[in-house]
């Protein structure tokens, strides 16, 4: 039976790892902050264990030697420009810092949950031969990302097994601070504006399935693509119209008035001291394009990618079920 390691396990792609590894009958260890809610972790089984990746010593008491596998889901995903020194703390400290306990565990694989965005943007196909460059991207979260995949790699050169996947946009259960806030904005009515951007969006369940997928049989070093169907932004919004049975305007507001919008409402924030509806980092966000070829992940790890119909119905019942809609 194998001892699994998770951080980010109350987060939206680490509770769906949760469910998923809750099946294989695995003895796995939940990493967690004091204050969590801890219902779905209790209600799969899993063990849990109060730690931060922000505190070395913590992770060191939490992972113990001989783990099989440590998933590191963990990362903060925030847009909002008074969040990236904490985000910068998260996403390239906290990673470090798993790493250097993972090592000192001998743990057998690490699985790095890294995002297909440090690619960078790109109206051609991404694979994972094409040149990374996240690390230049005017999005900071991206910026965290890129730093923390290249602390990755640094670390297998120092005998670190680790395999990084590299999701799209994922959509799913358990979602409360991603692509489920187009639902909610398209139910209030504050959508502001359909964005011209594009990408592949990945149904969440399967990402988190190809998560084991990869810690079983991915290859030491790799990275792996997961994406799935290709949609612009405008015609997300109408499947999610659809579901939430409102007509949407057919039209696109230009790239440069949403990033124009965006900077008035952060201006305002700084004196309202309240977050901007859409912050510039998520309007630069939904003007890029992101189409991803996930055949290396389908054919090494058993990829299967369902209809983006598949995802945001799971999100929409998940949303349903907690009131949010």
């Amino acid at each position: 039976m194998a001892r699994v390691f998770v951080t980010g396990a109350t987060g939206f792609l680490g509770l769906n790892l949760i469910e998923c590894l809750a099946g294989k009958g695995w003895d796995v260890t939940a990493l967690h902050r004091p204050g969590s809610d801890l219902s779905v972790l209790k209600a799969s089984g899993v063990k849990t264990v109060i730690g931060d990746i922000l505190d070395p010593l913590s992770l060191r008491a939490a992972l113990v030697p001989e783990t099989d596998y440590v998933f590191h889901m963990a990362a903060d995903t925030s847009v909002l420009k008074k969040d990236q020194t904490r985000q910068k703390a998260v996403n390239i400290d906290g990673t470090k810092n798993i790493i250097a306990a993972a090592l000192n565990a001998r743990v057998r694989r690490f699985v790095y949950t890294s995002t297909a965005s440090v690619y960078g943007a790109h109206k051609s196909l991404i694979d994972e031969e094409t040149e990374q460059s996240g690390k230049h991207s005017p999005i900071h979260y991206i910026q965290t990302k890129s730093q923390a995949e290249s602390s990755v790699r640094m670390a297998a050169e120092r005998g670190l097994d680790a395999v990084i996947c590299n999701p799209g946009h994922i959509i799913g259960r358990h979602d409360q601070a991603g692509w489920a806030r187009m639902f909610l904005h398209i139910k209030n009515g504050t959508l502001p504006g359909i964005p011209p951007g594009s990408g592949s969006f990945a149904h969440a369940k399967e990402v988190a399935a190809t998560h084991i997928a990869a810690a079983e049989k991915g290859r030491s070093g790799e990275n792996y693509i997961l994406g799935g169907p290709h949609f612009t932004f405008a015609q997300l919004i109408h499947e999610i119209g659809k579901l939430l049975k409102k007509d949407m305007p057919s039209g696109v507001t230009p790239g440069f008035l949403i990033k124009m919008n965006a900077w008035y409402l952060e201006y305002c924030a700084r004196l309202t001291k309240k977050n901007p509806s859409i912050s510039l980092d998520a309007a630069r966000f939904v003007c890029q394009h992101h189409i991803l070829n996930s055949a290396k992940a389908e054919k090494e790890l058993g990829y299967n990618p369902p209809p983006l119909q598949t995802a945001l119905i799971d999100c929409y019942r998940w949303l349903a079920e907690k009131g949010a809609i």
